[in-house]
């Protein structure tokens, strides 16, 4: 099952709710072009939400070294693919920063 919430402005609290939700089918996660930073990232990386999970895409999320340390942590390794790069946020972008 996959899960696309890309671009919709969820911060810490909605990827602290995300990781609390009982999703077990869960294989593939979108949420790049969000504001999760590095403690959305950390809460995810020790979610309990979905062991199946194998696609993960958090680019573009500010998460930082705190962010990407918090995932390597818990063995994000088993990942079939990760997307975490671009950390430009997308306004910023859009202006021309």
């Amino acid at each position: 099952m996959k899960l696309d919430l890309r671009d919709h402005r969820i911060s810490i609290r909605g990827a602290e709710a995300l990781a609390n939700a009982p999703a077990r089918a869960l294989e593939e996660l979108q949420l790049y072009w969000n504001a999760i930073g590095p403690a959305g990232a950390a809460a995810l990386a020790v979610s309990t939400c979905s062991p199946r999970i194998r696609i993960l895409d958090l680019h573009s999320n500010l998460l930082g070294d705190p962010g990407l340390e918090a995932l390597a942590a818990v063995g994000a390794a088993e990942l079939y693919q990760a997307q975490i790069g671009s950390e430009l946020p997308r306004d910023a972008a859009n202006d021309g920063r």
